[in-house]
């Protein structure tokens, strides 16, 4: 007669599937699957970072001008433009320290225009040879004959049959020959350049002796030359 399962029977077969599922080999199979499924997550997201593009930072927010605002003292702003203005009046100042022009003060200036007088010209009128041109007054050739002398020139251009430099007597708007063979009339342009590059336009019969003025006069100093060159008639 068969016999039913005693308590031992059901405490060994207990034992077992405890062994079985608690077995160690089990347990490492699990963590490994957990671990290649990590490995690959992250690899994957690696792959995602490398291939996406990257990120763009936010554009910067433009900047606004201020909005309009009204004056808060116009009074006391109006009084401090008025200073500042008439300080520029009645100072000396530099415009192009460069170029040598400075501002001076508005009763120097009036006194100036009073002292070398002035004259009405029609704008783009050509000069005369012997007369101010447009623009120029009789102080202009006072300043440029007390240039003349100061800066030397005299000395060469006396008019002399044998001086070094050639004659300066009436020679504004006249035609004459140079070294290379070319003739060149004597007008504002070409005393301008020969002032400043006297070897550019050597006048035949003459040696290039001339020194440059090239950043030794101002352009007002420059155009006071000029207006006394202009002036000299036949003498």
């Amino acid at each position: 007669m068969n016999r039913g399962p005693t308590s031992s029977d059901h405490e060994q077969h207990q034992t077992e599937d405890e062994s079985i599922y608690f077995s160690p080999l089990i347990l490492g199979l699990v963590a490994l699957s957990l671990l290649v499924m990590i490995g690959l997550a992250l690899g994957h997201a690696a792959l995602v970072a490398l291939i996406s593009p990257p990120a763009r930072s936010p554009r910067p927010t433009p900047l606004l001008p201020p909005a309009p605002r009204l004056q808060a003292a116009p009074r006391i702003e109006f009084q401090e433009m008025k200073a500042t203005q008439m300080a520029r009046l009645n100072n000396y100042s530099w415009i192009d320290e460069e170029a040598g022009i400075v501002r001076i003060p508005i009763e120097r200036a009036m006194q100036l225009v009073a002292e070398r007088g002035f004259m009405i010209t029609t704008p783009g009128a050509p000069g005369v040879a012997g007369t101010p041109g447009p623009g120029e007054t009789e102080g202009d050739a006072a300043q440029g004959q007390r240039l003349f002398q100061e800066l030397g020139c005299a000395g060469c251009h006396t008019g002399a049959p044998d001086a070094e430099a050639p004659p300066l007597q009436g020679i504004f708007g006249e035609e004459v020959s140079l070294q290379s063979g070319e003739t060149v009339t004597v007008d504002e342009a070409y005393l301008r350049e020969s002032i400043l590059n006297p070897e550019a336009k050597i006048v035949e019969g003459y040696q290039p002796i001339m020194p440059s003025f090239q950043g030794e006069v101002s352009e007002e100093q420059l155009a006071a030359l000029i207006a006394y060159i202009k002036s000299l008639g036949n003498e």
